[in-house]
């Protein structure tokens, strides 16, 4: 059962990869962009820019998410050997291990549809 929960999570944030590389062929942003220049428009991205900013935002809190359940896993890690037989505290202890390597996963995920849509709307 719980290698079926890993395999599927695994599949699910792996699916987001090849939509990011679809993206970055797509052209949605080349059309904005000429849409914008025909309206008018300045297209010049400059280090202020929304899409930076929020990019910058983006990676800033995935990466610390990863830092955290990463710290959970080594956390987890410590108790399972330190439990010294006690059955709960090894229960416990592979519970912050599976609840925090889902919330690595879950955070892979959201960080590969972060970069698809940032691909789509922001891409030259």
């Amino acid at each position: 059962m719980n290698k079926k929960i890993i395999l599927s999570s695994l599949l699910i944030s792996l699916a987001g990869l090849p939509a990011r590389l679809l993206a970055a062929d797509s052209g949605f942003g080349s059309m904005l962009n000429y849409a914008a220049t025909n309206a008018g428009y300045d297209t010049k991205v400059g280090d202020n820019a929304l899409e930076i900013t929020l990019g910058r935002i983006a990676f800033t809190l995935f990466s610390f998410l990863g830092v955290i359940f990463t710290a959970l896993v080594i956390y987890g890690g410590i108790r399972w050997m330190t439990a010294r037989g006690n059955e709960e505290e090894v229960q416990k202890a592979k519970r912050i291990i599976r609840d925090s390597a889902i919330g690595l996963v879950i955070t892979l995920g959201s960080y590969s549809i972060w970069i698809t849509i940032e691909n789509l709307l922001f891409a030259n």
